[in-house]
């Protein structure tokens, strides 16, 4: 490169990251082209002349969200950085996933919805601007026989098809029966298998995950399980449910009388909706989120980071554990 041609390189690129004048302007101001501009810039990089830097690194929660979509090959993640008060973090958390919602709300959907507390966050949160037209809301599972409307699924699908202008259909029976013949004669019944099959046409589906945890899990608070039941269900693997569906920590779900007990959409139909939101964060439901993604429940997450970082650190000690019995065996 001759020297002048350097130094009008020099120059150009000091006009327009130093002194931030246009390409523009620096193109009339020594007489050459757009074009030949850009071609300087370029250069300038190229050669080292210039040297741009990100000074920053990426929050936390997005460096999170980017390793939880890429090792769990999820359609869409949002991590948001949790707050100290649990509460606080379902705010959060709820916000978001509202956001996420509206993003795919259009004129005649059908929305699927369970239960749970962050998922009322999400529904008490959700404000809309436009009407849409046609919109459905339907129970995915059955009744929780909560007064508590933070546990109440028909409650959450009355008040989003409120704030939709929509219809919602409801699953006029309860979470748990007392066996399976019960359940089986109710399935049959004509409002319920409508709603069932209302169910399945669902576009989208905004799951609660429940851990089988005792002191947090929802099913106890509801009464279908006790204390004792469901510390032995957790101890046993049975890391958490979503739409009373329960699996373990690997996403197997679990041969158990509770499972055929249970009036809800059944996991195939689950997996079926094309969209599959899952609203939940904390670390004691790092197990229960995982174990619902690999169940397939779950294409889209919602989270926090308390709760990613815990995800994360799980997936890596399964992996060191499985190399190192790998090498045992050669």
């Amino acid at each position: 490169m001759a020297a002048n041609d350097q130094d009008l390189i020099i120059s150009v690129a000091v006009d327009y990251y130093e002194k931030e004048l246009s390409q523009k302007e620096i193109a009339a101001k020594y007489r050459i082209s757009r074009v030949t501009v850009s071609s300087y810039l370029k250069r300038s990089r190229q050669e080292g002349i210039v040297d741009i830097r990100v000074n920053k690194k990426p929050s936390l929660a997005f460096s999170l969200q980017t390793e939880l979509q890429s090792c769990l090959e999820l359609e869409k993640v949002v991590v948001c950085t949790a707050d100290p008060d649990e509460t606080r973090t379902r705010i959060i958390v709820g916000r978001a996933a509202s956001d996420l919602l509206k993003s795919r709300l259009h004129d005649n959907i059908t929305i699927g919805i369970s239960y749970g507390t962050t998922l009322y966050e999400t529904v008490h949160q959700l404000i809309v601007h436009r009407h849409f037209h046609g919109v459905h809301v339907v129970q995915l599972l059955g009744a929780m026989g909560s007064r508590d409307a933070t546990q109440d699924g028909f409650e959450l699908a009355r008040a989003l098809s409120a704030k939709l202008d929509g219809t919602y259909r409801i699953l006029q029976a309860p979470l748990v029966v007392q066996n399976e013949k019960l359940k089986r004669m109710l399935l049959h019944e004509p409002q319920i298998a409508e709603v069932m099959e209302f169910a399945r046409s669902a576009e989208v589906a905004v799951l609660g995950v429940s851990s089988n945890r005792p002191e947090i899990s929802g099913i106890v608070r509801a009464g279908f399980l006790s204390l004792e039941e469901s510390a032995r269900l957790y101890q046993e693997g049975g890391v958490g449910n979503v739409c009373g569906i329960h699996y373990d920590v690997n996403g197997g779900i679990l041969r158990l009388s509770l499972n055929a007990r249970t009036i809800a959409i059944s996991p195939d139909d689950l997996r079926a909706i094309p969209l599959r939101i899952a609203v939940a964060c904390g670390v004691r439901k790092a197990d229960a989120i995982l174990g619902a993604i690999r169940a397939g429940f779950v294409n889209a997450l919602v989270t926090d980071t308390d709760a990613a970082l815990t995800m994360i650190s799980m997936m890596k000690a399964a992996a060191a554990t499985a190399s190192r019995r790998s090498d045992q065996g050669r």
